[in-house]
């Protein structure tokens, strides 16, 4: 209805302004040298947006269910949703709360314009106090140290790096060259150096090239994490900078799946949401493409179009990152945090009793779970604002039912597991964006009301002919990742069905045509109407059974 569509695109409009809170105050607090009492703020600050994250979370996911509820009604109904009474008891829940998030609002504005009118500071006047915390914030993150040995390079070999990097090979600026070659001498015999320097210098004008050089940044001893810094502060949003910190999430070492990396920072929230949901992977792969140039992120392979696949974080490079995430993530045991005050992402071997105890305590604030083994029979119940839940490789053969609780789960990976099936239960995840279920060799068919994820923008899967596919497949018409389509007959949907699918992307491959009956059937598919689709394989299975269309 106009009302729900109305709400929706105000509590759109209001989780873009607190993800801009988020992402400045979590950007902030990763910062060693302010003031106790700044630090205090910003803390504040992320705690209000979290819990008005939350409060959004439950609205927005009233509203998914109501139109769920709707389209499964045999006979729809002339009254829609918030008629006069529910639109009154919809505002009574959540004024209280709009307005309990406003006063703390409020109160850390009139903390922060009494402090900053004091003779410490010297400020007169109190405009935009949110916005002058951050300025009168400095950025330090604790020196790293080089812990492996580079290989040595020649300083031409260093200037050829760095000008491809940067992007000046063929043709070189006036007043660049010589600058450019002093740069180079001072990369310490370190590629990884010229590497970030490059992507830094990409670009930019001859000004800023000199102010690297003279900046001091090149003298110093541990000149690695110097650039990182540099690099890291030079990154254009505090989204991207989520974006980077995050992948530390993965073991050192491991290969990284660009569209995976690209879903879990959608998940996350951490790709800005003022420029509109319909455009989430565009820019998460914009900002995948600014991390590569920028050598924070390292090729590792391609595809057949000559796009970057897959990457991995150098040693260094991974060390700095965790160090920005520290504070609020425990990974793989790489953890030395002592307050657990902040954390909001667990990437566990396996629940302990410190880590099980930290996942109670922080239950409604735990945004990630990255876990290989040990599923909790029931504990995962109280975690209602998990935004992703990854037990790819993990070690368990059953899916609990509890999963349907975890209702405002945007991701959800079941990849290599011994799952027999999926919960009848997970069809109530309405804010589901991404579901991997590669390599389930036990899984032999999806629930009978996956129709219900309407948000379904990324299915994962690669199955044989015979795995059964649920009906109503056009309703899912957000998808466009959607690897197979096993056409069916009496037990699965009709090739009719991919015709409401017009976002796909990438490859498909439609199985069984041997079970479409004529070319008028066929062409409800639409597959012209799918423009940005690369790659289409059709397959028949007329050497194994009959049908009309051998």
């Amino acid at each position: 209805t106009n009302v729900v569509q109305a709400i929706r695109q105000e509590l759109e409009k209001l989780k873009g302004s607190l993800s801009n809170i988020q992402a400045v105050s979590q950007d902030n607090l990763r910062l060693h040298d302010k003031a106790v009492i700044v630090r205090l703020w910003l803390q504040k600050l992320s705690d209000i947006a979290d819990d008005a994250d939350n409060a959004l979370a439950e609205f927005g996911y009233q509203i998914l269910q109501h139109e769920v509820e709707m389209l499964n009604q045999e006979k729809p109904k002339v009254s829609l949703f918030f008629c006069h009474s529910d639109k009154k008891a919809f505002r009574q829940e959540m004024m209280p709360k709009a307005r309990g998030i406003s006063n703390k609002l409020e109160m850390i504005n009139k903390e922060v314009k009494d402090f900053l009118a004091s003779e410490k500071y010297g400020v007169t006047t109190a405009s935009s106090p949110q916005v002058d915390v951050v300025q009168e914030v400095g950025f330090l993150i604790a020196d790293l140290k080089i812990t492996e040995n580079e290989e040595k390079t020649s300083i031409e070999n260093f200037w050829s790096i760095i000008k491809e990097k940067a992007g000046v090979s063929d043709e070189i600026p006036i007043g660049l060259k010589d600058i450019g070659r002093h740069i180079a001498e001072k990369c310490q015999g370190l590629s990884l150096a010229a590497n970030l320097l490059g992507g830094l210098l990409q670009n930019k004008r001859r000004d800023f090239w000199l102010s690297i050089l003279e900046s001091g940044v090149l003298d110093k001893e541990d000149i690695i994490s110097a650039i990182l810094k540099l690099c890291f502060e030079n990154l254009p949003t505090p989204f991207l900078k989520r974006c980077f910190a995050f992948c530390s999430m993965f073991p050192r070492n491991c290969v990284i799946e660009r569209d995976q990396l690209v879903q879990l920072w959608m998940a996350e929230g951490f790709i800005d949401p003022g420029l509109g949901i319909s455009v989430m992977e565009e820019i998460g792969n914009q900002y995948f493409d600014t991390l590569l140039q920028n050598s924070l992120l390292e090729i590792v392979s391609k595809d057949n179009f000559n796009k970057v696949t897959h990457c991995k974080l150098h040693n260094l490079v991974y060390d700095f990152a965790y160090s920005l995430s520290s504070f609020e993530s425990i990974t793989f045991g790489e953890s030395d945090q002592d307050d657990i005050r902040q954390i909001q992402h667990l990437a566990l071997e396996s629940f302990t009793e410190e880590t099980m105890k930290i996942a109670k305590e922080k239950a409604r604030y735990l945004r990630t779970l990255f876990l290989k083994k040990n599923l909790p029979d029931n504990n995962l119940l109280n975690l209602n604002f998990l935004y992703v839940l990854n037990l790819c490789d993990a070690d368990i053969a059953e899916l609990p039912a509890y999963v349907g609780n975890l209702r405002n789960l945007e991701y959800l990976d079941l990849s290599r597991t011994e799952i027999k099936s999926i919960p009848d239960s997970a069809c109530n995840l309405y804010k589901l964006k991404t579901l991997r279920i590669i390599g389930c060799n036990s899984l032999e068919e999806l629930p009978k009301d996956f129709k219900n994820l309407l948000c379904l923008r990324h299915l994962h899967f690669y199955y044989n002919e015979y795995f059964s596919m649920p009906y109503e497949f056009g309703r899912l018409s957000h998808l466009q990742t959607l690897p197979i389509y096993n056409v069916g007959k009496k037990c699965g949907p009709p090739i009719g069905e991919l015709k409401h699918l017009k976002d796909l992307k990438g490859k498909l491959e439609i199985r069984n045509l041997d079970l479409v009956k004529d070319k008028k059937e066929a062409e409800q598919a639409n597959l012209f109407g799918k423009p940005n689709l690369q790659e289409l394989e059709l397959r028949w299975i007329y050497f194994l059974r009959e049908g009309p269309n051998n």
